[in-house]
């Protein structure tokens, strides 16, 4: 099983991607850890995860801190010598540049219609990918499975 995750503060979403489906979740770690023990994953699973990078020189924030912090929860999850998850991070540059087949900026609506395009509108629905951040964990488990 691959996961994509698009990792968020608490205040805001964060966004997996599982099998053929998109969960959004309240960005509460407690909340985000809870769903990952529940789906039951082992070490031939894999969790691909949206790398935090800061854009621009803006001072580092609290909804940035949270998101790290989120992010090095669930690489510690994955790291438990009893589960041995393999995990990777991708920046939003790399994976949805892939997707889109893309050089420079990309941005959420170019994103959108390369899932459109792959995968079609009605399964995107059936699989309730219906926002950036589902949109965005699709788009880590596409690269996955097609750049490797």
């Amino acid at each position: 099983m691959i996961i994509g995750i698009d990792p968020g503060p608490e205040s805001g979403t964060v966004g997996m991607f599982v099998d053929d489906y998109a969960i959004e979740l309240c960005g509460r770690p407690e909340i985000v850890m809870y769903k990952l023990y529940e789906i039951g994953l082992d070490r031939k699973d894999c969790i691909i995860i949206e790398a935090v990078q800061p854009f621009g020189k803006r001072p580092l924030s609290k909804v940035l801190i949270e998101t790290i912090e989120l992010v090095g929860r669930i690489k510690e999850f994955c790291d438990d010598p009893a589960r041995k998850i393999k995990w990777v991070t991708a920046s939003w540059a790399k994976h949805a540049q892939f997707l889109c087949a893309k050089q420079g900026m990309v941005k959420d609506r170019d994103v959108r219609l390369a899932l459109e395009s792959i995968y079609g509108k009605d399964n995107l629905k059936a699989w309730r990918v219906t926002n950036s951040h589902t949109r965005t964990a699709l788009s880590l488990v596409h690269w996955w499975k097609n750049a490797h």
